[in-house]
């Protein structure tokens, strides 16, 4: 636990400095850069978003391969099974060249008919990306079996942010064109693959005789089980978007892309929190600790919907506030905040039931769960788009993770025989939703909207933070360890 604890510190730093970069970037840079031609912001959406998941499917789960076969082996068979795995990667991004070459430009219906004229002449840079993503995530799974996780999340949640913030601002300012934008935007995720690369190499990634290696077929099996398994996650995220481009267009991706960043930043607790909290459970699953496993659950559950609450309470009583300092072509995004922001919230509800499933015997139980998620996905936005838009969108996300997490819950109940529903997660719910009824009903007297922004959202913060440490006895604890670590 204390080198587990030492690498979530870390890696809530990444992901804290990540947050506050894209934060500004999305936030108060690309609203600004983007005014006269929000399309152009939401083609970069778009190209990441079919790219990563291209580069999931035609990938064949390798970056999962490594996390999974590569403890079993070491010397010789290491490598030549590390060997295979990259080979298969290979093999998808061959298979993906070769639609790309015959598919040609009917790959520009991969958006609406009206912003076609944008995807014309890209299909390189799409391709481009979609093999630096395939690579990239083959790697971050080969840097996760030798436990280098902590430098994946620096650069994924760090340096990529740092880049395009710079790229925006240049952008903002006219230093260079959209082409060159475009150009610089593919060749920041390329530097990230490289120092991956370099990285893997240096924690001794060798080619080795794939051929001959053990368990080929199983390796084969088990990469495309991940696809749509551990997979699924990168779909849903990107699904949206996608759909968004076909029924919509470029500009309502912009005006969706800035919204929906706004309602995740409530996960930020949970990001840091996983890192220690899923070890923990694999490890009581693993002992048929029942007590540890149920503490774990509900403790951890109960942390993170906390804290994710600080911030989604702090955002929502703000949140005319916050649009109204936007420019006005991505000022219609507030349901779509709140929609996501609920979404967050009711999955961190669900705390480490996933991860239960997962490490488990149950653990192909996850597959379906994450299919009839990609069902759910693509029917509700299908359906619900063309009604509401934007709107429409986030709540056929929300629709779709609300089912899903709720399945969950109910899978593990079941199975497990342990809950998270506990009094103290009650009271925590219920109170949260008093204190966001107040302020949505209390309006200060602040004509400055900035400032209105963190007066509220500073006495909503310290009160949702004051009932997280009446409720929460780790959060109480992690305050008291470090009064003790910095103030004697």
């Amino acid at each position: 636990m204390g080198i587990i604890g030492k690498q979530a510190a870390r890696n809530s730093i990444s992901i804290l400095l990540g947050t506050v970069i894209g934060a500004v970037n999305t936030i108060l840079v690309l609203p600004a850069a983007f005014a006269d031609f929000p399309e152009g912001w939401g083609l970069l959406k778009v190209l990441l978003a079919y790219s990563m998941i291209f580069a999931q499917i035609f990938g064949f789960g390798a970056g999962n391969s490594f996390i999974r076969f590569s403890p079993k082996y070491k010397g010789k068979e290491l490598h030549r099974i590390q060997s295979y795995i990259l080979l298969l990667a290979f093999l998808g991004m061959l298979v993906l060249a070769v639609i790309f070459l015959f598919s040609g430009n009917s790959l520009i219906a991969l958006v609406n008919e009206k912003d076609a004229y944008l995807m014309d002449g890209r299909l390189r840079m799409l391709f481009s990306l979609t093999l630096i993503m395939t690579l990239t995530f083959t790697l971050s799974g080969y840097i996760g079996s030798v436990m280098r996780t902590i430098y994946y999340q620096f650069l994924n949640e760090f340096v990529i942010r740092v880049m395009y913030l710079a790229m925006s601002i240049a952008f903002l300012f006219g230093w260079i064109n959209f082409e060159q934008l475009v150009l610089l935007y593919v060749l920041s995720y390329g530097i990230i693959l490289l120092l991956l690369f370099i990285h893997s190499i240096k924690h001794q990634l060798k080619w080795s005789s794939p051929f001959k290696a053990p368990e080929k077929t199983e390796v084969l099996r088990f990469g495309l089980f991940s696809v749509l398994d551990r997979g699924a996650s990168i779909m849903i995220n990107n699904l949206d978007i996608i759909m968004i481009s076909i029924l919509l267009d470029l500009e309502k991706v912009a005006i969706y892309t800035l919204a929906f960043y706004i309602g995740s930043v409530v996960l930020i607790p949970q990001k840091s929190l996983q890192l220690i909290t899923n070890p923990v459970a694999a490890k009581a699953i693993a002992d048929d600790d029942h007590d540890e496993l149920q503490s774990v659950y509900r403790k951890s559950t109960l942390l993170q919907f906390l804290l994710g609450s600080v911030i989604f309470v702090s955002i929502w009583v703000n949140i005319d506030d916050i649009f109204s300092l936007l420019p006005v072509e991505f000022s219609n995004g507030k349901w779509v905040v709140l929609y996501i922001g609920l979404s967050k919230l009711f999955f961190m509800i669900s705390g480490i039931s996933g991860a239960m499933i997962v490490y488990s015997k149950h653990y192909k139980v996850n597959l379906y769960l994450n299919a009839v998620l990609v069902f759910l996905t693509v029917a509700t936005n299908y359906y619900m788009i063309p009604i509401w838009g934007v709107d429409g969108a986030a709540l056929a996300t929300a629709i779709s993770l609300f089912i899903y997490n709720a399945a969950k819950i109910v899978y593990v109940q079941k199975v497990f025989k342990i809950q998270a529903f506990d009094s103290k997660l009650i009271t925590a719910v219920l109170s949260i939703a008093a204190i966001t009824f107040l302020g949505e009903i209390w309006k200060p007297s602040i004509i400055n909207p900035f400032w209105s922004i963190v007066v509220k959202g500073s006495i909503f913060a310290v009160v949702c933070l004051v009932l997280a440490i009446y409720l929460s006895e780790d959060l109480r604890n992690m305050i008291t360890g470090i009064k003790r670590k910095y103030l004697g």
